[in-house]
């Protein structure tokens, strides 16, 4: 109701087919409606264009451009390796950010960066962060350090927060009547 009415009637003068609503709904499931209301806004005070926002101009503005996301990632990973070190397994609350170190060699290779290299690092992370951003990718949930790959096990996980990142709406599991399977 909030994307049809707010976006499409009154701004737009566009009426959504079922089809496409159904669409714009499932791109954007992941967010509650105060982030919802709160983009339809931003897009009716700033976009220039006369045609309706495709559901990518709205998460955009929800999360923020990719260009300020994965510097800020970069400098939780950073920050990170100085308050957990090498030997801690760690998880950031922005999962991407798992999936990459994951990509450059886990946690304990990318925690044991020289200086010299971190130019270079930089460079292999904001790349492979914006590939992960665009791919949909299933990412890690922690990633290992040294006790957890010499001992198997783990006690604690450190879990790093991401400052960048709003709160999602809490998902509730349910039963789907039509197969006795669960939906999100």
């Amino acid at each position: 109701e909030l994307l049809n009415n707010s976006l499409t009637k009154t701004s737009y003068n566009e009426q959504l087919s079922e089809m496409k609503l159904n669409l714009y709904f499932k791109c954007l499931e992941d967010y509650n409606e105060d982030q919802i209301s709160s983009a339809i806004l931003k897009v009716l005070k700033t976009r220039k264009y006369s045609s309706m926002p495709q559901p990518s101009d709205l998460i955009e503005c929800i999360n923020g451009p990719i260009q300020d996301r994965k510097l800020l990632a970069w400098e939780t990973a950073k920050e990170a390796i100085y308050s957990n070190g090498y030997y801690a397994s760690v998880s950031f609350q922005d999962k991407l950010i798992n999936g990459v170190i994951r990509a450059m060699g886990g946690w304990e290779q990318f925690s044991s960066m020289l200086r010299e290299e971190e130019p270079f690092r930089m460079k292999e992370f904001l790349s492979f962060y914006e590939a992960y951003s665009n791919s949909g990718r299933a990412c890690p949930d922690h990633l290992e350090g040294y006790h957890e790959r010499i001992n198997g096990v783990t006690e604690k996980i450190n879990m790093i927060a991401c400052d960048y990142i709003e709160k999602r709406k809490q998902i509730v599991i349910k039963p789907n009547p039509y197969d006795g399977h669960f939906d999100a």
